[in-house]
């Protein structure tokens, strides 16, 4: 019997001495980041004023409205984009000026600022990279060239259309 409580002691002795560690505790940490998005407007380009010929008489030669120097007759645009953006293209074509069946060919050109003072644009080429001003805005002025209004030319109205495309 004293060897049966000798060899039961033995095995609680081996069990206390063998059994598992406690388990290892983990350890986590976290932190919180913030996180910006800035949602640029999208762009815009506002006619604001139409280019202007004026009246002009049969067998003129050579009318030209500056868009630096053309004040109220020259086209006036404006672009609204995101602030100090690089705009990749301003581009432009024209169509001819027409009354019914009669077209009357013209030139156009296009001068544009960071500031709406239309005396201080640079004349642009088409295809030119511009950069908004730091509020966004470019102003284009458009003008043009008609080389002559030969004395056979019908009398009326003419009207005619300047396409200006921007990108970024």
């Amino acid at each position: 019997m004293k060897r049966v409580g000798l060899l039961l002691f033995a095995v609680l002795l081996l069990f206390s001495v063998v059994s598992p560690p406690a388990s290892a505790q983990t350890q986590s940490a976290s932190q919180t980041m913030d996180v910006n998005l800035t949602v640029a407007p999208s762009m815009q380009l506002n006619v604001t004023r139409m280019l202007d010929f004026g009246s002009q008489v049969q067998g003129t030669t050579s009318i030209t409205v500056d868009p630096v120097t053309g004040g109220a007759s020259a086209g006036a645009a404006t672009l609204t984009s995101a602030p100090a953006s690089q705009v990749v293209t301003v581009a432009w074509s024209s169509t001819s000026i027409t009354n019914g069946s009669t077209n009357i060919a013209w030139t156009p050109s296009v001068a544009g600022n960071t500031v709406n003072t239309q005396t201080g644009a640079t004349i642009l080429t088409t295809g030119n990279t511009v950069t908004a001003s730091s509020g966004g805005d470019y102003y284009l002025w458009a003008g043009g060239t008609i080389a002559s209004i030969p004395a056979a030319t019908p009398t009326g109205a003419y009207t005619g259309t300047l396409i200006l495309t921007v990108s970024y």
